[in-house]
């Protein structure tokens, strides 16, 4: 288990398996004293509609495997790629500044679509 988180983290976000073999992350957000217990298993929920409707918009989301209310959490569908690789190891052996852009336009569409999402509803 991978695990990304640090002791004031509001989650922590580790890599398993789903449905037997299948690679995936799981996203576990914290209990916290101070919140009520049904807004924690309502944010868990909101969270689940608002990236569904982010995939509908054409951002390039993970897909949604599942979402356990009562545990907090929500698991999604382990996605391959160079992009974390990119951004952390910017600085540490060069910049491809063109492969740069093309990061920064994808995330900055992506932004874009996902604001229409905060429009719409």
């Amino acid at each position: 288990m991978i695990c990304f988180a640090n002791g004031q983290a509001q989650q922590r976000v580790f890599e398993s398996t789903f449905v037997g073999s299948r690679r995936c992350i799981i996203k576990e957000r914290f209990s916290k004293k101070y919140r009520h217990p049904t807004l924690e298993r309502l944010n868990a929920v909101a969270e689940a509609r608002c990236m569904t409707k982010a995939r509908r918009l054409g951002v390039l989301t993970p897909v949604l495997y599942a979402v356990d209310p009562i545990m907090h959490s929500l698991t999604f569908e382990y996605i391959e790629g160079p992009v974390k690789d990119i951004l952390l190891g910017f600085g540490l052996v060069g910049v491809d500044k063109e492969r740069m852009s093309d990061i920064a336009t994808q995330i900055g569409n992506a932004i874009g679509k996902t604001k229409q999402l905060i429009y719409m509803y």
